[in-house]
């Protein structure tokens, strides 16, 4: 499947679209009415899709109340694209957004995913040095526009708990959590997301769906779960760095898919060194 339409970064720098290739391909032709990413933390991912009509319908579920206030606002209104049109992104105004946040949640969301380090949201997270440069108004007024656009096929829910997944039980799913296990974004609600309770409660859910789904990273706990009762199988994903077989676990529900495509990249691995051993006896 081609994107004819490009890819869509999202308009917080934390919406990065994760793995958009393999999720594109996992997709494949199928065109699901509904696509849930949970704990979106790379919300480009679904906007891409949307926008490039992969799928019908998309849902986010996001874990923190700022992100919702964000999604809700920037989607069932103009009020973003105008606030974002008329800022003056010098330091002391950027600064001020900042340091009140529960002023205008879903503003404050924008400034200080596109003037901090990274994007990170987290209130201890230091500004970028040229806070007016980070602020790249043309970039995220087109990106809020894209959005905007999307509203009658986008939706989006807050949730903490992976139970936000069973009324979606023929979705395909990606459950892509915000930060890695050491990111202290939101130390609590981390914690919760990867602790063993948590995990068993997803791989029931999981266990139970009819839908597709697809968890990037798993836990060793998940992998060993997933394993032992044949539920999903690890796509061994071969990234294109400078040992191409280097490889990152996606975990899938479809075993007949990860075991081919496994396959096949084994067979790309054996043609590797046996023209790399080649080369070195030449």
């Amino acid at each position: 499947m081609k994107l004819t339409r490009g890819t869509c970064d999202g308009p917080l720098r934390c919406d990065y679209h994760w793995g958009l290739d393999e999720v594109v391909f996992y997709v494949g032709e199928t065109s699901p009415s509904l696509f849930l990413e949970c704990f979106a933390g790379s919300a480009g991912t679904t906007l891409t899709l949307l926008l490039n009509d992969c799928v019908q319908r998309g849902i986010l579920v996001v874990g923190d109340s700022y992100l919702g206030a964000f999604w809700r606002e920037g989607l069932k209104t103009d009020n973003l694209i105008r606030k974002a049109m008329n800022f003056n992104a010098n330091k002391m105004n950027v600064q001020e957004v900042v340091n009140n946040p529960d002023r205008d949640p879903a503003f404050w969301t924008l400034v200080k995913s596109q003037c901090s380090w990274r994007g990170r949201l987290d209130h201890k997270a230091f500004l970028e040095w040229n806070v007016t440069k980070a602020w790249n108004r043309e970039r995220i007024l087109e990106s809020l526009s894209t959005v905007r656009s999307l509203s009658d096929r986008l939706d989006v829910i807050e949730g903490q708990d992976v139970q936000a997944l069973e009324p979606y039980g023929d979705a395909t799913a990606l459950l892509q959590y915000p930060f890695d296990p050491y990111d202290n974004w939101n130390k609590a609600l981390r914690e919760k997301w990867y602790s063993e309770e948590e995990q068993d409660s997803l791989f029931q859910i999981l266990a139970s769906r009819k839908g597709p789904w697809i968890l990037p990273s798993p836990s060793e706990k998940m992998s060993e779960w997933s394993k032992a009762r044949q539920i999903g199988e690890a796509w061994m994903v071969r990234r294109k760095l400078s040992r191409p077989w280097l490889r990152e676990s996606i975990l899938v529900s479809d075993r007949q898919f990860a075991a081919g495509q496994n396959e096949l990249s084994l067979a790309d691995e054996r043609r590797f060194h046996e023209f790399s051993e080649k080369k070195k006896s030449q």
